[in-house]
C-alpha cells in the first residue's frame, strides 16, 4: 500500500493504524479508503417519499389516538364546530377516569354504613358539556313512558335517587298492546 502524503510504500499493520488512528482522532473527519474498497449503498431501495412518511405518521396518530380513546380529529387539532369529538372525549376517555376517582373517593372516605344509606361522593357531570340536560328531554320522556321510574332514570344518568314512593312508580303511557290484548282487557 502506498501513503496518500509521501506517495512511499507502507505496510499493512501502518496501514490500519492510519485508519483507525482516525477514527479514534477528533481532529480529522475524513477516512481515506484505499482503491480496492468500494462503498455500497445498503438501503437505497428503502427509499420513500414524502407521501410514505406522510401515511406513516398518520398512521402512527390515528393509532396513539385510538389507544387513549381520543378522537382522531380532537388529537390532530382540526376540530370542526359541527365536530361532536369534544363531546366523544369526555365520554369514552374522562368518564372512566371520574368513575374510577369517585369509587376511590366513596371506599376511602364513606363509611359503609353511609354508603349503604345512600351518601356517596359524585361529580356533577351536568356541568360538562357533553351531557346537555335539556337535549335529553325527549330521551327521557320516552324512558317515562315505557316504564322507567324517577328512580330509575336518576340511576341511569348517575344522579342520587329521591326517597319517596312516587319516584319509584312506574307509568306506561304508551300503548304498545296488541289489539287482542286490548280486546281482552276490555271483556270482548
Amino acid at each position: 500500500m502506498i501513503d496518500y502524503k509521501t506517495k512511499k510504500e507502507i505496510s499493512y499493520d501502518e496501514y490500519v493504524k492510519k485508519i483507525t488512528g482516525g477514527l479514534k482522532d477528533n481532529d480529522e473527519a475524513i477516512i481515506l479508503l484505499s482503491e480496492i474498497f468500494d462503498l455500497n449503498l445498503l438501503n437505497k431501495d428503502l427509499e420513500g417519499n414524502i407521501e410514505d412518511h406522510s401515511k406513516i405518521s398518520e398512521e402512527t396518530i390515528e393509532r396513539i389516538a385510538m389507544t387513549f380513546n381520543i378522537p382522531v380529529d380532537m388529537f390532530k387539532g382540526t376540530k370542526t364546530d359541527k365536530s361532536t369529538s369534544n363531546n366523544d372525549f369526555i365520554t369514552y376517555a374522562c368518564n372512566p377516569i371520574m368513575r374510577t376517582i369517585e369509587d376511590t373517593l366513596n371506599i376511602n372516605l364513606v363509611k359503609e354504613d353511609d354508603y349503604i344509606k345512600g351518601s356517596k361522593i359524585q361529580f356533577n357531570r351536568f356541568c360538562m358539556q357533553h351531557i346537555d340536560i335539556t337535549s335529553l328531554g325527549t330521551s327521557l320522556d320516552k324512558l317515562t313512558s315505557i316504564g322507567f321510574s324517577f328512580n330509575q332514570i336518576c340511576d341511569l344518568l348517575g344522579l342520587p335517587t329521591v326517597e319517596e314512593d312516587w319516584a319509584n312508580e312506574h307509568h306506561i303511557t304508551k300503548n304498545y298492546a296488541t289489539t287482542e290484548d286490548s280486546n281482552r282487557k276490555e271483556g270482548k
